[in-house]
């Protein structure tokens, strides 16, 4: 028995009925799951946020009573915030289903390819950290440039 196009485009409309009846059914269900990872995830960035001012406070402490230098201060605390937020976002990615180690690998290689692309960029960075560990000059010194003869008071080491 052979079936007209009619037929054909009936059974066709069914079935993409049954589909969108079943993705409706599992529409609340879905929503609910992700409205728990989204309130799972606000929960994570709170908290997570006050854990970093936290250990960020405790660090300060630490180096201001083993008299670090100011500069110094400064840096390794830049370093501490940058580093946790990074790992409090993956985590909160993580949440999502996201997967880590890509972007890690991502990181990795981007970081090697920048690396290579800023060579100057990244001596002077390299010649900052000499800075601070080798202290030729403190926040709060007067400082005379002999280049151009610019001068000023150190606010920051960064």
């Amino acid at each position: 028995m052979l079936l007209t196009d009619m037929e054909l485009d009936m059974e066709e409309l069914t079935r993409n009925l049954n589909a969108f009846e079943k993705f409706l059914d599992a529409l609340p269900e879905k929503a609910l799951g992700l409205g728990v990872r989204v309130l799972i995830a606000i929960i994570l960035f709170f908290i997570g946020s006050k854990a970093i001012s936290f250990i960020r406070k405790i660090t300060k402490k630490s180096f201001q009573r083993a008299n670090v230098e100011t500069g110094v201060i400064q840096f390794l605390d830049g370093l501490i915030k940058f580093s946790l937020y990074g790992i409090l976002a993956l985590a909160i990615a993580g949440n999502f289903g996201f997967d880590a180690t890509s972007v890690v690998a991502l990181v990795g290689s981007a970081g090697v390819t920048i690396g290579l692309a800023l060579q100057g960029s990244l001596s002077n960075l390299a010649g900052g950290v000499l800075i601070l560990l080798l202290k030729p000059f403190r926040v709060g010194d007067f400082i005379i440039e002999s280049g151009h003869g610019t001068e000023g008071t150190v606010k920051e080491i960064g």
